[in-house]
């Protein structure tokens, strides 16, 4: 007869053998890593021009500068000022324009785009507003789509005048019919007399600079 087998012995072996047999169970979704989500994209535009763009190349040696705090266009050649004239400004004249109808005449660096004999304000020099600094500023405080600093870009880049339809405005022009008080949307206003012999004195090209 074979030899008989203790009662500790069987327990001892099924003990091994259910141990040996023993399979883990899969690894549940819920014990699964989550997986790591995708970085969020971001836009970055490239920083403004800072090359001179023919818009600002002057015609001549003649340069006007605006005082917004004096109320004063004057007009220098070879840096001496060859002509003053008074003027009158947005209806809300303190600060920098940022939106279309704030009422605020711009601020900067800026060189007349254009000449309009036939204005409704007498005679008009439109301005190159908004620039590109203008249009960076507005997109990276949100106040303009990518697109439109695109379109602003590409009017710079090819000697255009930039869009005046965007939420920044345009359309700002040194025009006639009054200086005697602050009543434009944003553009500087001179006398008659006064707009005639700027008009006549200045070509497009002419740098503008309008300090506060």
């Amino acid at each position: 007869h074979p030899p008989r087998l203790s009662l500790a012995a069987l327990i001892v072996a099924a003990i091994v053998l259910g141990a040996c047999t023993h399979i883990a169970p899969e690894p549940t979704e819920s014990r699964l890593p989550a997986p790591e989500a995708p970085p969020t994209p971001t836009r970055v535009a490239p920083p403004p021009k800072t090359a001179v763009d023919r818009l600002s190349v002057p015609e001549e040696d003649l340069h006007i500068v605006v005082s917004k705090a004096e109320r004063l266009l004057t007009v220098y050649q070879d840096r001496e000022a060859i002509r003053r004239y008074r003027v009158g400004l947005g209806f809300r004249p303190q600060g920098h324009k940022r939106w279309e109808g704030d009422g605020r005449t711009p601020e900067g660096s800026y060189s007349i785009a254009l000449k309009n004999p036939h204005s409704r304000y007498f005679l008009s020099l439109g301005l190159n507003y908004p620039t590109m600094i203008d249009a960076w500023r507005g997109y990276v405080e949100g106040r303009i789509i990518w697109e439109e600093y695109l379109e602003i870009k590409r009017a710079f880049d090819e000697g255009e005048v930039p869009p005046w339809d965007t939420p920044l405005g345009g359309e700002i022009f040194i025009h006639g019919h009054g200086a005697a008080r602050d009543w434009t949307k944003g553009c500087i206003a001179l006398d008659d007399d006064d707009m005639r012999e700027l008009y006549s004195l200045v070509g497009v090209g002419t740098p503008v600079t309008i300090v506060p």
